[in-house]
């Protein structure tokens, strides 16, 4: 099944992959004069090949969800505005949050699902659906990436979309294109996991043959059984062939049977050889492990995240686990910022008065210790600049992780948790504690609102 799948696009990705290796075909990108189609700079086939190896190929199915368990640690929700206006937007984005992402379990769900299209595409593409009477976001949805077209109009990149033929605009309000990277010319998400296409196939051949080679060969080598008789008298040579033919097959039979026993009985006609080719394997397994690390960098992670060791030091392997870290944090950023517009277009289309601010929580660190000890010292040394009269209260409030020290109306700012296990928001901390007079931070524990 994994070949058929495999080679109904191996021909157009190897031609097109040393066409871009050979010539300038990722460079290329045609404009019209005032009005026209800018074509991606790389083939769209290609985002479809990815997308069947990101389930059967166990390295980039391995990539995939190793970000996205890393990326979706939890994430909380800074509400601004007054009283009444955080009170109803928490109301309306835990609603928001539960029954705007049906076919993902709520907005847990469909994080996971962003995190996997960036992987893929490269691009973070959603629609935000808005209920008949315009009274607030109904729905969010995926929109497929390689569905995605810009022209070029009025010195802007306009993003269409293509089914079935037509071109449908789209509403800015509503869509969201944001790309990992692009090319300087082109506003075309280039996919992340694309220098490893070439690599991946190169693999897919290799163990194509290595299969091959074992039906024929087996795992231990290759076993010669000669077998050898005499041509009775007045025998006729067919007749002779035919028994000898009989015999093969007969002695044949019988070493299959008794091969998994570990036993094999010759006479003085049959002549049984093994030949090991143990040796030739290792030459293979070099093979294959240099294919291994290049397709790893083509992923842009390590062999040692991919359970390939070859050596790794433990402090080798916490730099590179620290790195994969700072790559989610970009997905994070991107994640972050089409979640909060459709969170404050539905607060806008409801008339409330409040801002919503997405944060992800801290992934976990292999150093955490360290990290601990770096905030305490962060924080000693900006009370130290509060004192020594450097900084006002104000900055060391901001530097704290608060908006500012104290507020000087009944507006405040509160910070939520989304719980996993119940899908909702609840009050983690109230970022200002006002008391006249005199200058608070505080932090509260958790409380849930009902």
């Amino acid at each position: 099944m994994i070949r058929k799948l495999l080679q109904r696009f191996k021909p157009r990705t190897v031609v097109l992959a040393e066409q871009a290796t050979r010539g300038p075909y990722f460079s290329i990108s045609r404009f019209g004069d005032e009005i026209g189609e800018i074509n991606p700079s790389y083939p769209v086939e290609f985002i479809d090949i990815l997308r069947k190896l990101a389930i059967i190929n166990p390295d980039v199915s391995q990539t995939i969800q190793k970000i996205t368990m890393l990326g979706n640690c939890g994430h909380r929700i800074e509400l601004a505005g007054g009283t009444r206006a955080v009170n109803s937007a928490l109301t309306e984005l835990n609603s928001l949050a539960k029954n705007a992402f049906p076919n993902d379990a709520g907005l847990d769900g469909f994080i996971n699902q962003q995190f996997r299209q960036i992987c893929i595409t490269g691009a973070l593409c959603q629609e935000t659906v808005i209920d008949k009477q315009f009274g607030g976001v109904e729905m969010v949805y995926q929109v497929p990436a390689k569905t995605i077209r810009f022209i070029y109009k009025n010195s802007r990149y306009i993003p269409v979309q293509q089914v079935a033929g037509k071109t449908i605009e789209l509403n800015s309000m509503t869509f969201v294109y944001i790309p990992l990277f692009t090319d300087e010319d082109s506003p075309y998400a280039l996919p992340p996991f694309l220098a490893a296409l070439q690599y991946l196939m190169r693999q897919y051949e290799q163990w194509q043959n290595i299969d091959s080679l074992m039906q024929l060969w087996g795992l231990m080598g290759i076993t010669w059984l000669k077998v050898s008789d005499s041509r009775y008298f007045n025998e006729a040579p067919h007749e002779y062939e035919k028994r000898l033919q009989q015999k093969l097959e007969r002695y044949f039979n019988l070493f299959l049977k008794n091969m998994k026993k570990g036993v094999a009985v010759t006479g003085e006609d049959i002549n049984l050889s093994h030949h090991n080719i143990s040796k030739a394997a290792a030459d293979v397994s070099r093979i294959i492990e240099a294919t291994e690390q290049q397709i790893a960098s083509g992923l842009d992670i390590d062999p040692a995240m991919l359970g390939r060791t070859y050596s790794t030091t433990e402090t080798y392997a916490t730099v590179c686990y620290e790195t994969l870290l700072g790559k989610i944090a970009n997905m994070q950023r991107m994640i972050k910022r089409a979640n909060e517009r459709v969170y404050n277009l539905h607060l806008t289309m409801k008339n409330i008065p409040a801002e919503a601010h997405i944060v992800f929580n801290d992934m976990h660190s292999l150093k955490l210790l360290e990290k601990v000890q770096a905030q305490n010292l962060k924080q000693k040394m900006a009370i130290e600049r509060r004192d020594a009269g450097i900084i006002d209260n104000d900055t060391l409030a901001r530097e704290l992780g608060y908006q500012e020290a104290y507020r000087k109306n009944d507006e405040v700012s509160a910070v939520f948790r989304y719980n996993t296990s119940r899908g909702r928001y609840e009050l983690e901390r109230e970022c200002i504690a006002v008391n006249p007079g005199i200058v608070q931070l505080s932090k509260k524990k958790s409380l849930a609102i009902a």
